[in-house]
């Protein structure tokens, strides 16, 4: 199988919703992705991989920027550093098709699409075979020019009970989800 991409921006396009929400219930677990129409209207951005010689979505990320106002609302922690945050959630590829840089593509063109300085994103965590903890996105945004300023760990582990799962890798009370707040390197704080 040739396994090449090209970004598409699905912003306004809902042709390939049935094959987001497969991808996502796939990799975060059914129920993690609310309708694309909540998102479209919001100001933000859609976007989308393709395999252009199936015509398959291999690939998607959601971003938006909300108000400080916003950001307590959501991630209930206030953060007055800031007037405005990107926030990329969810980014989701096939496994089929990860590894080959589409996670990345698709941070770093939402990124240039949002132009805020200031980036927060849920961060899924788990411990490896050897003990490490890895993470789903942290190298794409050090890779796009952010530092970690911030980063709230078990941000969702509390309101999931003791049998907390891992989307991606079904372990119980090993993963969690923090949220990690990334600064632009040049970025004045």
């Amino acid at each position: 199988m040739n396994k090449s991409f090209s970004l598409i921006d699905l912003s306004c396009d809902s042709s390939f919703d049935s094959s987001i929400l497969e991808i996502s219930n796939l990799t975060l677990g059914k129920g993690y992705l609310t309708p694309l129409s909540s998102y479209r209207g919001l100001g933000g951005v859609i976007l989308g991989s393709i395999d252009a010689s199936i015509n398959k979505i291999n690939g998607f990320c959601v971003g938006r920027v909300i108000n400080r106002d916003e950001f307590k609302r959501e991630f209930k922690f206030e953060f007055n550093e800031f007037d405005s945050f990107g926030v990329i959630d969810p980014v989701c590829v096939d496994p089929e098709y990860q590894k080959i840089g589409i996670g990345s593509c698709l941070i770093n063109k939402t990124i240039n699409s949002l132009k805020a300085p200031v980036f927060v994103s849920p961060v899924w965590s788990y411990v490896k075979n050897t003990g490490d903890r890895a993470t789903n996105a942290g190298k794409s945004f050090e890779n796009a020019g952010f530092k970690s300023k911030f980063y709230l760990p078990q941000f969702w582990k509390e309101e999931c009970g003791t049998n907390f799962q891992c989307p991606s890798k079904n372990l119980l009370n090993e993963c969690s989800c923090g949220i990690s707040l990334y600064v632009k390197h040049n970025y004045p704080l």
